[in-house]
Order: structure tokens, then sequence, then C-alpha cells
């Protein structure tokens, strides 16, 4: 079993939405809440917020973590999530998710935990989510110790984009979900519009 803790990214401008996603409420609770109950109910041993403290203070029922890196992107959100990690693994989501599964997040968790159980994939750094092939980099679950050499080392070098950055670490683990459920519990908003999408939730599984 892997012990993991959770962090939600909260530092995004939210140009194209028009005001913070982190505290828009969708069902009357704050995105950044929603992702952030997500990770409670997938068991993380802790919950924090990585973005403005001042932006957030009040609006957010946890811990605010300033992001080290203002304005870097989300690059700079995940190096400061995985520095405050108190355990071995860290998940680390965006607060925009629309319909945030802790089911979900304890797949990619088991998965980790299924590999760290054989020595030929102890060292797996990361395990991140794709959709039509395409990584869900704000929703993995990262390895600190393994993750911050490569990407601290790429981020000194002027690398902001995490796919670039990811690039040069060794162990990342892709979990290829192709089901219409799973893809839209790793759905993000980043328009009003998107936010119709949360309908999506209420209608039942295809079977």
């Amino acid at each position: 079993m892997i012990v993991f803790d959770g962090a939600v990214l909260t530092g995004g401008a939210s140009r194209r939405m028009g005001r913070d996603k982190a505290t828009l409420e969708v069902d009357g609770v704050p995105m950044a809440v929603r992702v952030a109950r997500a990770l409670e109910a997938a068991g993380a041993v802790r919950v924090v917020a990585v973005g403005v403290p001042v932006r957030a203070t009040g609006a957010l029922p946890m811990p605010v973590i300033p992001d080290e890196h203002p304005g870097a992107g989300p690059l700079g959100g995940l190096l400061t999530a995985l520095r405050s990690s108190v355990v071995g693994a860290t998940a680390v989501l965006a607060c925009d998710l629309v319909d945030p599964s802790p089911a979900a997040i304890a797949a990619l968790v088991d998965v980790l935990a299924d590999h760290a159980e054989h020595a030929e994939h102890a060292e797996h750094a990361a395990v991140v989510p794709r959709v039509d092939g395409r990584p869900q980099w704000l929703h993995g679950v990262w390895v600190a110790d393994r993750c911050l050499p490569a990407l601290d080392a790429a981020f000194a070098a002027g690398e902001r984009s995490i796919h670039r950055a990811v690039a040069g670490l060794a162990g990342v683990r892709f979990v290829d979900l192709a089901s219409e459920l799973t893809a839209h519990e790793l759905r993000d908003a980043d328009e009003p519009q998107d936010l119709d999408a949360v309908d999506g939730r209420r209608q039942p599984p295809v079977t």
C-alpha cells in the first residue's frame, strides 16, 4: 500500500474563465474544494492548495502553500507541491476538474503500489493517466525524491512545459483510460461553457 498526500494547484490566472477557478462554485462548492474532497476520499493523508495565499484566504478550508514560482505555470506549481510533500507520493491535481473522482485518483495510486511490489518496477517516478493518447499531467501521482532532481534541472534550464520537462524523467508509467465515464472524470474547465459538462456526471454510466 502506498501512503500519499494530495495537492491542488490553484495558481492559474483563470483568464479564459473570467474569474478565479479555484473559488468558483459548482453545486455550491468551490472547485478547489471539490478536488480536495476527492483527494481525501481517495485516501490522501493530507491535502494542501498550492497557489496564492492572499487570494485564497478564507475561501479554501485547507492549508495554502505559496507557489515558489508564481507566474511560471503548472510546472512551477508541481515543483512546489512535490517539495511540500510529507510522505513518499503525492497526487497533484488541477483545481478545475469538472467532476473530480476519488476512484480515478485511487486507481492511479494502486498502479504505483502494484508496481512498487516488483523489483523491476521499483523505480517508477510517476503514474500519469492518458486520454486519447494525451498525458493528463495535472492528474498524476508523483514520487517526489525520484522526480525532483530531473524536474528541477529542467526548470533551472528555463523549461516551463511539464510535457518537455518530464521528457528527461525516467520511470513515468502511463495509464491509458478509454471509457467515456473515466475521460469525463479527468476533464477540466477552462471557459464558462466547459462547466456545462458537470451535468454529465448525473447521467448513468455507459454499460
